[in-house]
């Protein structure tokens, strides 16, 4: 949601909600947001999404920590410059100084799964699907593809109904 602050006159800032979205969409909210500042707008955005920041004009990084730990202006300057600067956990990632690195050796599945059979909350469509147990499992998909349907609505309430725990009824 992109408002005008009410005490600036040309300064709209972002409340982007990017969570669960395919890069393509990732992509479009950039260059939505990068035509805003072609049309003379100050824009400020609160993200640390790679597409953004490379995208910048200027960037503020606060930190160096959380909390307590935070709370001081690490860098400002342009993209190009974070890239050099050591103090900088945005540009050290950026780089490729830090970050999780692939793993060298993939894990195997355990032969049994998870199935889920016919699930058609929302806009799922009577879907069969088994998620592997023991791995890192990525469901992905563009915006409305039915990701959180399936994950949040479906998986995880039918098997914390199968744990019996306590939690909301699983969509059909």
């Amino acid at each position: 949601m992109i408002r005008e602050h009410p005490r600036a006159t040309r300064l709209p800032y972002a409340t982007l909600c990017r969570s669960g979205l395919h890069p393509k969409d990732v992509e479009r909210l950039v260059e939505s947001v990068a035509d805003l500042r072609r049309r003379d707008n100050t824009v400020v955005v609160v993200e640390h999404e790679e597409q953004f920041v490379r995208r910048a004009d200027q960037i503020v990084e606060i930190g160096p920590g959380a909390g307590d730990h935070g709370g001081k202006v690490v860098f400002q300057g342009k993209p190009e410059e974070i890239l050099q600067d050591e103090s900088s956990l945005t540009g050290a990632y950026l780089t490729g100084r830090r970050g999780a690195a692939a793993p060298s050796k993939r894990r195997h599945a355990q032969p049994s799964g998870v199935r889920i059979r016919g699930a058609r909350g929302n806009n799922l469509q009577g879907i069969d699907v088994e998620f592997p147990l023991g791995v890192l499992c990525l469901v992905t998909g563009v915006s409305g593809a039915g990701k959180s349907t399936l994950v949040q609505d479906t998986l995880y309430p039918a098997i914390a109904r199968r744990l019996h725990e306590e939690g909301p009824k699983p969509l059909p």
